[in-house]
């Protein structure tokens, strides 16, 4: 039962780690400055987010860079940690730690499903064909 109590937290938790990963990045390889951070559902300029963050510079040039993949290196980190916590005690620690490994395998299959069929302005087809924005 804790499973289904703790995944609206573990996806709000996945959603951050998500966002803060395409900060990171950006932050890091572009020096570009984090402006912003909505890690909850909200709707902006008529579109639905799960989550959102936003930097300055305008969009990020060239084909597959880390910032567009980065939220797979988060979800790959929650869902490893969250893994090892399942082996945890007591029962209701590794139910928890099971919903974040679902939620990190979401994120995951989300960002291969953009890759293959989502719209020019999914991560994945960011990774693919460059940041087309501004």
């Amino acid at each position: 039962m804790w499973f289904f109590y703790m995944l609206p937290i573990a996806w709000l938790f996945q959603n951050t780690v998500h966002e803060v990963s395409h900060l990171f990045f950006a932050l890091r390889r572009h020096n570009r400055t984090p402006l912003g951070l909505w890690p909850y559902p909200h709707r902006y300029n008529g579109r639905f987010y799960f989550a959102r963050c936003a930097w300055d510079g305008g969009p990020i040039e060239g084909k597959r860079d880390i910032v567009w993949v980065a939220p797979l290196v988060g979800a790959a980190l929650v869902g490893v940690l969250a893994a090892l916590a399942v082996l945890a005690q007591p029962q209701s620690v590794a139910n928890g730690a099971l919903a974040f490994t679902v939620c990190a395998m979401i994120d995951a299959i989300w960002w291969f499903r953009g890759y293959l069929w989502g719209s020019r302005s999914s991560d994945g087809k960011r990774w693919r064909y460059g940041d087309e924005r501004g």
